[in-house]
């Protein structure tokens, strides 16, 4: 369960790209910026993660027709999901909110927990951590989903910048 973390991952860029393309008015530095920070406006400051290698991780999965995956409730990770191909079926043990494709700027489509959903291509939604969910085919084509899995940070762990 370790790829629904991604989508926290995911989410943080996605909210840092929509500010670094907002205009903002342009104003000298105050100073010599940080190395792995950016500003992306006046008095917001974006700053690299320091992570271990290999985290956070991006999948893709695919799903074969008539397929299903089961994943307890025990993985820490926070994962996006986003329908690639096909028609997904899913359920949680936690309530969710699924976005629809094409419709990002509609609130997210409240999802009870225990209640089976079908997700679209374009279609995303955040798997929470600590939830155990079923994700399935029950169509004739194959799922494919893109995953973006975000872990907890470890205590005391620090990363090493690739070069």
């Amino acid at each position: 369960m370790r790829w629904i973390s991604i989508a926290g991952l995911i989410v943080a860029l996605g909210i840092a790209s929509i500010f670094a393309h907002t205009s903002a008015p342009v104003a000298a530095q105050d100073g010599t910026p940080v190395p792995g920070t950016l500003e992306i406006a006046p008095g917001v400051v974006a700053e690299e993660v320091l992570i271990p290698a290999g985290e956070p991780a991006i999948f893709r999965f695919h799903i074969d027709p008539g397929a299903s995956v089961s994943f307890p409730d025990t993985d820490p990770s926070l994962s996006l999901v986003v329908v690639e191909a096909g028609t997904l079926t899913a359920s949680f043990d936690g309530p969710i909110g699924i976005t629809r494709a094409g419709a990002a700027d509609a609130p997210a489509e409240a999802v009870a927990a225990g209640t089976e959903f079908t997700a679209s291509i374009g279609d995303y939604f955040v798997a929470p951590a600590s939830t155990a969910l079923e994700l399935g085919n029950d169509g004739t084509e194959t799922v494919t989903l893109l995953v973006a899995t975000l872990f907890p940070p470890v205590s005391g762990a620090t990363g090493t910048p690739e070069a």
